[in-house]
């Protein structure tokens, strides 16, 4: 019962860091400081792994949030046995 409560709470943790980061605008000003940067510029938020990561983490959860809803994640012997 614990993994399921797991699951989701990353899964809403990773999209609401996607959220709050895609609705992020930056003015004029922060346009002109941050330039070294470049931000808004090749692609956005896109260009950086760490935002990358955040959607391969929260599909991740996704799936292992579906999967415990469905009851796929348990181990019985025929399991190993098809991995191997």
């Amino acid at each position: 019962m614990l993994r399921p409560f797991v699951h989701f709470s990353a899964l809403v943790n990773f999209s609401v860091c996607i959220y709050l980061q895609l609705r992020i605008r930056f003015t004029e000003e922060d346009a002109e400081r941050f330039a070294h940067f470049g931000i808004g510029r090749f692609g956005g938020p896109w260009k950086f792994l760490t935002f990358w990561n955040l959607w391969f983490q929260a599909a991740f959860f996704g799936l292992a949030l579906i999967s415990d809803l469905r009851g796929r994640s348990k181990k019985n012997g025929n399991d190993l046995v098809l991995c191997r």
